[in-house]
């Protein structure tokens, strides 16, 4: 019914403010039953799986991984209808920031402050370290050749030279520019500004200068 911690109304503290009338017990209920509805909903009392701490269920997980993964892309903006793209014309991509490649601290680092790659969760109770992790700027490559993309690259965020080079590049005034940038958060603790990590509000800035057809990934 309570989430587990030491402070406030929970475990028995719960119980002793049933006990004194601080909470009433129809209130206990009404939690019960909010908690209950999906379980039955989604039958998890017919048929469900024993429990089995040896059990691997990670064979094909990446499955509903990528499910929920793209159910919770939210698209914020989209001027023009630059999205979706039209494989069969938008040949040239042109992709910037850190955060599209393989993080540089392996993937269960929870060293937030100084995070450099794809960023795959926040922090807190739910942190997970994963069997394996495809980065963006990989994914791309891999679906690319399906489609005879042209895909230029820039991780180094900082090296503005060859940023600033890659606009005088061949295609680039036809190319689509995908910027990657990040931002941790975690379970517990406030954030103290609303900015990219790295630097990033200054990557797409500095690429949406000079790109009409710049898209940010967050």
């Amino acid at each position: 019914v309570d989430m587990p911690g030491g402070d406030g109304l929970m475990g028995f503290n719960l119980v002793q403010a049933v006990k004194n009338r601080m909470i009433t017990e129809e209130r206990i209920d009404d939690m019960i039953i909010r908690l209950l509805t999906p379980y039955y909903l989604f039958g998890q009392d017919q048929e469900y799986p024993s429990l089995n701490l040896d059990r691997n269920v990670i064979e094909d997980h990446y499955k509903i991984n990528q499910e929920i993964a793209t159910a919770g892309i939210i698209l914020l903006k989209n001027t023009n209808n630059i999205l979706p793209f039209d494989v069969t014309k938008d040949k040239y991509y042109f992709i910037y920031g850190s955060v599209a490649d393989q993080s540089n601290k392996d993937f269960d680092s929870r060293d937030s402050a100084k995070h450099s790659g794809a960023l795959y969760q926040g922090g807190g109770s739910g942190f997970v370290q994963p069997t394996y992790a495809i980065d963006p700027l990989t994914s791309l490559l891999i679906k690319g050749q399906d489609f005879h993309f042209r895909i230029r690259y820039i991780t180094n965020q900082n090296d503005y030279v060859a940023i600033n080079n890659s606009f005088n590049g061949r295609g680039f005034a036809a190319a689509k520019c995908l910027v990657f940038i990040s931002a941790w958060s975690s379970e517990g603790y406030d954030r103290n500004d609303l900015h990219a990590l790295n630097n990033g509000d200054k990557l797409v800035q500095t690429v949406a200068s000079r790109c009409a057809n710049t898209i940010v990934i967050v």
